[in-house]
């Protein structure tokens, strides 16, 4: 049985979505949603897709799908996906969720109400990197977790346009997701600002923005900084015997710990254990360039393969009748969390 899937929306993220059903069997795009129907058709072509239609409520009426990708922008996603959930039809939604805590809250309501499932999309909780620092963790390799910490940083041109608070709705919500996988949920936020970063017209953004997060399991922080040259992110785990740090942009882990040796054989050991652990990572990063050569369709970019492998098990969850996860809640909880913080931010802009 092939599962039907609407696209709702026709830009650059549909493609990618697109790209990454197709390298999951049993799912086959049947129909793209856009009242720019230039760009719908234009996608349909390229997907192989014979239905186009100018709404949500139009393709309802026509009943050519099963499930739905809602991949319009945030402040759409609302008026999209509600539609789709009164319907009984499961969708998957980007982060954030929306742009406001009603809206989210809207959203939840509406899939509870009728009993369909809602997935979130997060492909950086698939990411190869960072499952590999989950896996590492697991198995306690460094001992015992006591901290995570997440910095990201931002050159201006990621952010032109912008304003304050759309820079912690688009580029803090991964992050902060990466951190509860890691640390747990969060329970309490506080936030630190630095000096304001001129983004163009009237936009500011305090860079560097320190989050101080307790969490259910170990402490965190998240620091988000704009402005900077080059963009990094990197989440980094302390543990009783070491640290790991995964880089997600260069799809890399390094561990740095202590053996059990003395004075020059410390280095030696260490050496050797830093040198075996490059081995390692660059092998994993070779597979999945073999796999790219091998399945076009899957393409070895980590971020493309995070985001199929996000698809593929929101679509498993449903195909075994179980709940998606993560299942909506999550993210509406991170798009409040990040209104805090912006509240916060303006309320206390000098630096701690």
């Amino acid at each position: 049985m092939t599962n039907r899937i609407c696209l709702v929306g026709a830009g650059e993220l549909s493609r990618k979505h697109v790209d990454a059903l197709h390298g999951i069997s049993g799912h086959q795009v049947t129909a793209i949603v856009d009242p720019d129907m230039t760009a719908a058709r234009r996608l349909a072509r390229r997907s192989g897709v014979q239905k186009v239609f100018v709404s949500v409520e139009e393709a309802l009426a026509d009943a050519s799908f099963d499930r739905a990708h809602v991949l319009v922008p945030p402040d759409q996603r609302a008026q999209a996906a509600m539609p789709l959930l009164a319907a009984g039809k499961p969708v998957l939604l980007e982060q954030p969720l929306a742009l406001s805590t009603e809206a989210c809250g809207a959203i939840l309501a509406t899939a509870q109400e009728t009993g369909t499932a809602l997935g979130v999309n997060d492909g950086f909780m698939h990411h190869p990197a960072f499952v590999r620092l989950q896996q590492l963790l697991q198995r306690q390799e460094l001992g015992r977790p006591v901290m995570v910490f997440c910095i990201r940083n931002l050159p201006l041109s990621e952010v032109a346009g912008y304003a304050g608070d759309d820079i912690l709705l688009q580029h803090a919500v991964h992050p902060l997701t990466q951190i509860t996988a890691l640390a747990g949920p969060i329970d309490k936020v506080r936030a630190f600002a630095g000096p304001s970063v001129e983004l163009g017209g009237e936009h500011t953004f305090p860079s560097p923005l320190d989050l101080s997060l307790n969490c259910a399991n170990l402490s965190a922080r998240l620091r988000i900084a704009v402005g900077r040259r080059r963009a990094l992110w990197q989440v980094t785990a302390i543990c009783d015997d070491g640290v790991a740090v995964a880089d997600v942009l260069e799809n890399r882990i390094d561990t740095h710990g202590r053996t059990r040796w003395r004075d020059a054989l410390q280095d030696l050991g260490t050496d050797l254990a830093s040198a075996g652990a490059e081995f390692n990572h660059a092998v994993r990063n070779i597979l999945d360039a073999a796999v790219s050569l091998a399945y076009p369709a899957r393409r070895g970019n980590p971020i493309r393969i995070g985001l199929r492998r996000s698809i593929a098990s929101f679509h498993a969850a449903l195909d075994a009748g179980k709940p998606p996860q993560p299942d909506g809640r999550l993210a509406a909880e991170l798009v409040a969390l990040c209104r805090r913080v912006a509240d916060q931010a303006r309320r206390d802009p000098v630096p701690a």
